[in-house]
This record gives structure tokens, sequence and C-alpha cells, in this order.
């Protein structure tokens, strides 16, 4: 059975994309419904007078939330929101005195600091029928006393990290210690979900608890873990 009825020089592709195609010439119309499990299209009674005929189809996709690389281990809250760097802080050899006296209340300025704080956020835009007005986070940080590394049964040494300054992004807070303390937010650094931020941490001091650090022992060497927590607040409106 012929389909196309007095069609003069009009050559119609469909492209089957999961979307209704609509085609249109100068003197008449067909509609083709088409799913992802079909390929083929059946127009019927598409006729011409002219010499030339158009017609539309359409692309289509759909977004998910993440950065495409959701396997590479990095803390993450699951739904495109993500801790991808944090630094690491170096205090080189401090004297017993400097301890004791947290140098002159000055404390300790790093020698050196690895790797910036960054946060990818990629949830996505907030749509108008979103329930959520905003795409809120926040980083905390808190850090343990320094334990013994050269003797694990020698005792602690109770320090903070204050003063920590950044270029690139705006700090919630410049101190870390035994309690969680947001350090960078969304509040100050908006992502709208569609990018990242980093915050270069440029420098930081070690501040010693004099009441409360043990004598320290000379030629031993001492270790902080610092504890880096992604909260996606958002979810808490």
């Amino acid at each position: 059975m012929n389909l196309f009825k007095n069609v003069k020089n009009i050559a119609l592709v469909a492209v089957t994309l999961g979307a209704g195609v609509a085609f249109t010439t100068s003197s008449a119309s067909a509609t083709t419904t088409a799913s992802s499990s079909s390929s083929s299209s059946i127009f019927s009674g598409v006729s011409s007078t002219s010499s030339q005929a158009s017609g539309n189809t359409s692309a289509t996709f759909s977004v998910k939330a993440g950065d495409g690389n959701d396997n590479d281990g990095n803390p993450s809250t699951g739904d495109g929101l993500k801790l991808t760097s944090a630094p690491s802080f170096g205090f080189g050899q401090i004297s017993v005195g400097q301890i004791m006296n947290n140098n002159s209340n000055k404390g300790v300025a790093a020698t050196s600091i690895s790797n910036p704080l960054t946060v990818e956020d990629y949830r996505g835009a907030v749509s108008t029928t979103d329930a959520q007005s905003s795409r809120d986070w926040n980083v905390q940080a808190s850090m343990s006393d320094f334990k013994d590394q050269t003797n694990s049964n020698d005792k602690s040494i109770s320090a903070t990290i204050g003063g920590v300054s950044a270029s690139g992004a705006t700090l919630s807070n410049t101190t870390i210690g035994t309690s969680n303390t947001p350090i960078l937010a969304s509040n100050a650094n908006e992502t709208d979900g569609t990018k990242a931020v980093t915050a270069n941490v440029t420098s930081a001091t070690l501040n010693f608890n004099t009441a409360t650090s043990n004598s320290p022992i000379a030629n031993h060497s001492y270790q902080s873990t610092i504890v880096w927590t992604l909260q996606n607040t958002a979810a808490q409106n």
C-alpha cells in the first residue's frame, strides 16, 4: 500500500528520538509518534504542490546531579555535592619552650600548607517548582589532640589551629579546634548548584593550650587528625 500520495519532489526523513515529530509542508502536515523502542515512522496523507518541503524533529536529554565521576572516592552527600580537597598543615620543628610558653602567646606559624579547600556543587540549579529556595551547604572542621608518633604510649599535646586565612573564597571561621566549626559555607560562597568553590589556604598558626599540654618530649614527632565534614544544609530548610 502506498502511504505517500501526490508527493512531488519531497524528501522527508524521520529521526526517532523518543518524542513526537511534526512535519509541515506548504499544503499539508503529518504527525508521528515514536518511542525509544521504535525505529519506524508512518506518514499518511502527506502532499505538496510546491517543489520544496521542510520538517522538524527534536533532540532530547535529561540531567542528573553530579560531575560525571561519582566513584572517585571523595566525600559526597550523594546528590552532586562533593568535598574534593582539604588542606594539611606542617609546623616544622617546635621547641619545648615554644610549646610550654605558646611562643609568647603568638603561636607558631605554619611552614607548609598543602591542598586547597574545595567544594564541588553540581546538584543543579533550583527549579521554579523546587521546594528548596537555595543550594545551601557548609564544611565543618575539627581536630584531635597531637599524638606522639614516636611512642604511642606517651601523652598527647593539646592545640588548635588559628589565624587561618585564604584567597579565592571567604572563610566562615579562622580557627579549628576539637569541636566541629563551620569553615566554609554557601552563604558567602554561593555555587548555585552549578560550579565549584575553592579556598586557597595561605597561612595558619598553631596555638598550644599550655594548661592542658603535657610535657613534650624532645626528638619525638606529634600528629593531629583534622576531620572535614561536608553538610548539605539545603536539605534541612
